[in-house]
C-alpha cells in the first residue's frame, strides 16, 4: 500500500526542482531580450557618439551609442548602432527619429538584425594551391 501523495516521491521532487530553475532561466533571458540594437544608417562624419546618445535618449534609456569607425584610418563609416534597454523604447525612438535629420543627413533607422556569419576561408574556394592541372596531363 502507498502513503503519502504522489508529489512527494522524489521523482517529483526533482521534477518540481527542474521547473524552478526552467522558470528563473526563463526570466533571466526573457530580460535579456527586452534589450533591443538599433542601426543607424546615413550619418554624417561629423556625428559623434554623444550626438547620437543625445538624440536617442530623447525617448527613453540608452545603454549604448557607438559608431562604426574604419579600422585603419579611424574616419567614421557613416553608421553606428545605439543599444536600449526597454525595447517599447526602443520602438518609439525607432519610429519617431527614422528619417529625421541629425547634422545635416537623414538617419535611417531600424532594428539591428543579426549578423550573418561571412566565413572564414577569405572568400576563396576550393583548392588553389600548388599545381592544378584541372584533370588534363601533366606538364612532363
Amino acid at each position: 500500500m502507498i502513503t503519502g501523495s504522489l508529489d512527494d516521491t522524489p521523482a517529483c521532487r526533482r521534477q518540481g526542482f527542474q521547473n524552478q530553475r526552467f522558470e528563473s532561466f526563463q526570466k533571466f533571458h526573457y530580460k535579456r531580450r527586452e534589450t533591443m540594437n538599433i542601426y543607424v544608417g546615413n550619418l554624417s562624419f561629423d556625428v559623434s557618439e554623444e550626438n547620437l546618445q543625445t538624440a536617442f535618449s530623447a525617448f527613453g534609456q540608452v545603454s549604448s551609442a557607438t559608431i562604426v569607425k574604419d579600422k585603419y584610418s579611424g574616419q567614421a563609416r557613416g553608421f553606428g548602432f545605439v543599444e536600449m534597454p526597454d525595447s517599447n523604447e526602443a520602438r518609439t525612438a525607432i519610429t519617431n527619429l527614422n528619417g529625421k535629420e541629425l547634422n545635416g543627413r537623414q538617419m535611417n533607422v531600424n532594428e539591428a538584425r543579426p549578423r550573418t556569419d561571412r566565413g572564414g576561408s577569405g572568400g576563396r574556394g576550393g583548392d588553389r594551391g600548388g599545381r592544378s592541372n584541372f584533370g588534363g596531363r601533366g606538364r612532363y
